[in-house]
């Protein structure tokens, strides 16, 4: 339309003098499903199934209990930092480029005004669970693996045996759980376990948690992040043995310093694959193709020079090899049991400890912690 124009700086800081409530803020991303679904008849259904939970059991407020799960990354997120004005480059020391994400799935309760009771259990990026994934936790956690590190039906379903195991349900004092409703938390064998131990399951409705979810898990990982960037400024670990050697228990010191004990007992073949035996010390076994004709002599004829080479090693050396997940020696392994080297640092792992990947890389190596 004619004569209109557009609102200029001016009139933007005199709009928003007249009116100090207004401020100008970074909004969240929110998905149009979640935009939609977030509406009065939704959140009506949720509060009269919850009412009547309440009115037909009669909980108190130590008996509400809300699970909810989040992800934290190995990476501590950027923070803000004093630093002088102009300067355009400002960094901060991290554990690496790329890092893991831990899903982490937590219980709570608000008991007293200042007194929040919780359970915990961390869901690891591995294969296999290790009990030194947690070690020096708290008696409230609890752990698990999964490949993806995803919480899946049977991850829950253990978590609910631990929170039975801390909080347990009776016919005068059953416990009522607050929870999304994700497939994980949904499986027959979780509502049968729930009813058959007297906990109470109401979920929000789809696409409505991020508002209804008392839960937040904001403070959580600011203060996780906080400690994380404090840890690494207080021990930088670029090289070793003089810099860690105080601050790594005599295992892990062990396996660090001793020389030769992750020495690499044959070179990768064509093709850069990693390559499996049935112990370090043994007779390694190529799952790439050695060729055939000259090349296949050439391949021989290193081998036996190889093997020389290795026989003037020190037995000793050998016999200290170490897995580097579960840091069990090489001669208290079964015999005939298979380990693995990682493709990026030569170092050795069982199988049933590293997986069966055959581009296997260690989780040292995969996170560039040092």
């Amino acid at each position: 339309m004619e004569g209109l124009k557009m609102a200029s700086e001016d009139w933007l800081s005199s709009y928003k003098k007249r009116r100090p409530i207004l401020s100008l803020r970074q909004p969240e991303t929110t998905s149009l499903v979640r935009a939609t679904s977030f509406n009065a008849d939704n959140v009506g259904q949720f509060y009269n199934n919850l009412e009547e939970v309440l009115r037909r059991y009669k909980f108190e407020g130590h008996q509400v209990w809300n699970v909810d799960e989040t992800g934290l990354t190995t990476i501590q997120k950027r923070s803000k930092i004093l630093a002088e004005k102009g300067k355009k480059q400002i960094g901060r020391v991290t554990s690496g480029e790329k890092g893991a994400t831990v899903t982490m799935e937590l219980a709570a309760v608000v008991e007293m005004p200042s007194e929040i009771s919780y359970h915990l259990s961390c869901i690891f990026p591995q294969v296999h669970f290790k009990p030194h994934f947690i070690r020096q936790g708290s008696t409230d956690c609890t752990g698990a693996a999964h490949p993806n590190g995803w919480i899946t039906g049977s991850i829950f379903h253990q978590f609910m045996e631990h929170f039975h195991k801390h909080v347990p349900s009776s016919v005068d004092s059953p416990t009522l759980l607050l929870l999304d409703n994700h497939i994980s938390h949904l499986s027959s064998s979780i509502l049968d376990y729930c009813k058959q131990n007297l906990i109470v399951l109401v979920s929000f409705l789809p696409h409505t948690s991020h508002h209804l979810q008392p839960l937040d898990f904001g403070p959580l990982k600011k203060y996780y992040y906080t400690a994380c960037s404090n840890w690494m400024n207080s021990h930088l670990v670029c090289q070793y043995p003089s810099m860690i050697s105080p601050r790594l228990p005599g295992k892990l010191l062990q396996m660090l310093l001793l020389p030769g004990t992750f020495e690499s007992r044959r070179r990768n073949q064509r093709g850069k694959k990693t390559l499996k035996t049935a112990a370090p010390k043994r007779k390694l076994q190529s799952s790439a193709s050695e060729g055939s004709g000259k090349e296949a002599h050439k391949n021989q004829k290193k081998k036996r020079q190889q093997l020389a080479a290795r026989k003037t090693d020190s037995s000793d050396d050998e016999e200290d090899s170490l897995c580097i997940v579960c840091l069990e020696a090489f001669s208290n392994s079964e015999s005939g049991e298979e380990w693995i080297q990682c493709r990026a640092c030569k170092k050795w792992a069982h199988v049933h400890c590293g997986g069966d990947d055959p581009l296997y890389t260690c989780v040292h190596c995969s996170s560039d912690i040092c």
